[in-house]
């Protein structure tokens, strides 16, 4: 029997705001002097914005589309593919945006090219915001029990987040040498390093999974209701 789709249209409206936005702010980027510092500022809040957005729906469609039940061997290949089709994705932009060095570079400087974009340590221009999106779903897939456990309970979700950002603050102001670096970046974010730090964007994914079990809860007493009024 084939399963009911839902369709959620606060995460499309959502979708749409945070989309628009991403447009003006690339527009500012692209056709702006960027010669004042208000519109550089807006510029700045209009990506981070998109990208909490994006992030806190893609915690409510997770746990909608794979929390929601267990994780059967379908919702497991859903899962699995999703992330492959994201990593090949980055891949692909990446080499994209890197070609020219790499096309211009000697043989080992073009390994080491690829290496720095294999391992995460180099996220080319416009890569930056994908890797979330990879990560997150990765762990979420591994620790998928106790993920749904802390969507049922805000208390949890409050407890996980704030553990989640302090580690990443802790890290942040950790010394690392300059070899793991852009590593330090990717988890907790650095100094002159535009990334957006797992760590402490934890917080909005698991958000985004409570919120989707909210969700689901209000259609299925909506559901009832129906169900009484007939």
């Amino acid at each position: 029997m084939q399963e009911k789709k839902s369709r959620f249209y606060a995460l499309d409206l959502l979708r749409g705001l945070a989309v628009i936005l991403m447009l003006l702010a690339h527009s500012v980027y692209f056709f702006s002097h960027r010669d004042s510092s208000l519109i550089i500022s807006l510029e700045n809040t209009g990506n981070v914005f998109c990208f909490t957005t994006f992030l806190l729906i893609s915690g409510a469609v997770s746990y909608i589309a794979y929390l929601n039940h267990d994780l059967a061997d379908s919702r497991k290949n859903r899962v699995i593919k999703r992330i492959l089709a994201l990593i090949v994705s980055y891949y692909l932009i990446a080499v994209f945006v890197e070609l020219k060095s790499i096309l211009h570079a000697d043989v080992w400087q073009k390994i080491s090219i690829l290496l720095d974009i294999i391992t995460l340590r180099n996220l080319p221009s416009y890569t930056e915001y994908i890797v979330p999106f990879i990560i997150y779903p990765l762990i979420m897939f591994v620790f998928s029990d106790v993920f749904r456990k802390i969507a049922k309970n805000i208390l949890l979700v409050v407890v996980f987040s704030t553990i989640f950002y302090l580690v990443g603050f802790l890290v942040y102001n950790l010394p690392f040498a300059g070899f793991f670096e852009p590593w330090k970046a990717l988890v907790a974010g650095a100094e002159g390093y535009f990334r957006f730090p797992l760590l402490q964007y934890f917080p909005v994914f698991l958000l985004g999974l409570y919120w989707g079990r909210q969700l689901i809860r209000l259609e299925n007493i909506k559901l009832k209701e129906q169900l009484v009024a007939k």
